[in-house]
């Protein structure tokens, strides 16, 4: 297991990325990794600024500056030629994914020092993982491990728009580290968007909450407005709808990219879109009933049967299967729905949209059951 961490310090720790020094940033990432112990050579670079840098990390006992990145300086320390560390070379910017990646490839056991390369800035920068002898000893033969979507890490190297550059780096390799689980429409349409949008409330003090919550009051407009029946408010409704399935993505784009992820964070927008999911199926049924009679309110209790049925099919395929089963659950149960509500707003059809929600809410478990029973299980 990887608990330390070599840091060597190259002046510009101190740069703000999403409202973090640089340093801090990286020394998060490394303690969520399950990184323990940082020793951080100041390598030229005065201790004030360092110290500075470092938030509320500073004056921990975990937290050890040194003069000089050279071998006696570790050692005396106590560190072992035989510890396992990962070393940040130069001004280094990544994200968590990419850390733990790396050090999973390096627990594999295939090479004795795995290196992910900086791809912009300072090329000569990288991250590594290695026991502490040979990462001193630089040897030449690295494994190599990929960079995803080629963007980072990225170290900064001194000119005016670094910072910027690595935030916007940042924010498109987040979203390809979640592209496993984003429906077609999501990812081809949502994404392009929504982290744009994320990447703007990065640079304020707007937190991933708040996003959530303006976002579920706006799902909840647009339901009222679905309910309303007639032809213009349902169809401005669902127009509403897409943007906030658009929105919907930003608030965990936001978290990632600010360092902000919380589990009450998680909860909450499962919560918010379920809630935000449910009044618009109410406004569908409210409005269907006032476009084709009593009918369609006895539809509503045989719909929400069939979401049970979902619901029970999903938690099985969450907790009995493996990973690739539980891409495609995700997949599946993303939100991309919500386009094909716009032919019926547009036909000014609700009614026909109930009969297809009912349909679909049954349709839907064995479809997903079919599709993942042959899937190997978890292990």
């Amino acid at each position: 297991m990887v608990e330390t961490a070599l840091i060597y310090a190259h002046g510009r720790g101190g740069e703000p990325v999403f409202g973090k020094s640089l340093l801090e940033r990286n020394l998060e990432l490394c303690a969520r990794a399950g990184i323990s112990r940082f020793f951080i050579a100041c390598n030229g670079t005065p201790r004030e600024a360092v110290e500075h840098a470092l938030g509320p990390f500073r004056n921990r006992a975990e937290v050890v500056l040194l003069d000089s990145p050279d071998a006696a300086s570790w050692r005396r320390c106590g560190l072992s030629d035989s510890a396992p560390c990962v070393a940040l070379e130069g001004n280094l910017i990544f994200t968590g994914d990419q850390l733990a990646r790396l050090i999973e490839q390096y627990g594999s056991g295939a090479q004795r020092v795995v290196r992910l390369a900086s791809t912009g800035g300072d090329v000569s920068a990288g991250l590594a993982v290695g026991l502490l002898a040979d990462l001193l000893d630089k040897p030449k033969l690295l494994g190599a491990a990929a960079s995803l979507a080629g963007l980072l890490p990225f170290a900064l190297d001194g000119r005016p728009d670094d910072p910027s550059e690595a935030e916007r780096r940042i924010g498109i390799t987040l979203r390809h580290e979640t592209a496993w689980k984003d429906g077609f429409l999501a990812h081809h349409l949502d994404r392009r968007i929504s982290w744009r949008i994320a990447l703007v409330l990065a640079r304020t003090r707007i937190t991933p909450n708040q996003v959530t919550g303006a976002n579920t009051a706006l799902g909840l407009f647009a339901a009222a407005l679905i309910a309303m029946a007639g032809y213009w408010p349902p169809l401005i409704g669902v127009l509403l709808l897409l943007i906030s399935v658009t929105i919907d993505g930003v608030d965990g784009e936001l978290a990632r990219m600010k360092l902000a992820q919380s589990d009450f964070g998680g909860k909450l927008d499962a919560v918010t879109d379920t809630v935000v999911n449910f009044a618009m199926f109410v406004g569908v049924a409210i409005a269907a009933y006032k476009l084709g009679g009593p009918l369609y309110l006895k539809l509503f209790p045989l719909f929400m049967t069939g979401c049970i049925l979902c619901a029970a099919t999903a938690y099985w395929v969450a907790q009995t299967r493996a990973q690739d089963s539980l891409s495609l659950l995700e997949k599946l149960t993303s939100r991309d729905f919500v386009y094909a509500v716009i032919p019926f707003a547009i036909l000014g059809r609700m009614d026909l949209l109930m009969w297809a929600a009912v349909i679909g809410s049954f349709v839907f478990p064995l479809l997903l059951w079919s599709l993942t029973f042959w899937r190997p299980r978890a292990t």
